[in-house]
């Protein structure tokens, strides 16, 4: 058994300036220099790491931070976000081709979102 407070905390680590020519899987082999890495996103010039263990993340982001990659220095920070304890929500059956929608998340929130068609695969996504 092991407790929440022995198991290691992920780290998600914020990653701008991103050259737009960067594949998911070029950043995900840097960050891997310094540690396992779980999940690895790119949306428009900016992106986000998820690392496993806290040491590999603060490892990652004092080599990384102002790194050329591509052609640009990217910036490597850990990921802030203004609202504490954030669920992420997975909508489903975008109809391909959508850039711009406007939905509801119900409880009096709206939400205006882009949706980038750049890795399109021929099948309807979510975000």
């Amino acid at each position: 058994y092991t407790s929440q407070k022995d198991k290691p905390k992920m780290v998600k680590i914020f990653v701008g300036n991103v050259n737009s020519s960067t594949t998911e899987q070029e950043l995900r082999e840097l960050f891997e220099k310094y540690g396992a890495v779980s999940d690895c996103d790119i949306l428009k010039n900016y992106g986000f790491v998820h690392m496993e263990e806290e040491e590999a993340a603060q490892k990652a982001v004092a080599a990384l931070h102002k790194h050329e990659l591509n052609g640009s220095r990217i910036t490597v920070e850990y990921a802030t976000t203004k609202v504490r304890n954030a669920t992420k929500i997975y909508v489903g059956n975008v109809p391909e081709g959508a850039t711009h929608q406007r939905y509801s998340l119900g409880s009096g929130f709206d939400k205006d979102d882009y949706f980038d068609d750049k890795y399109s695969n021929g099948f309807s996504r979510g975000y």
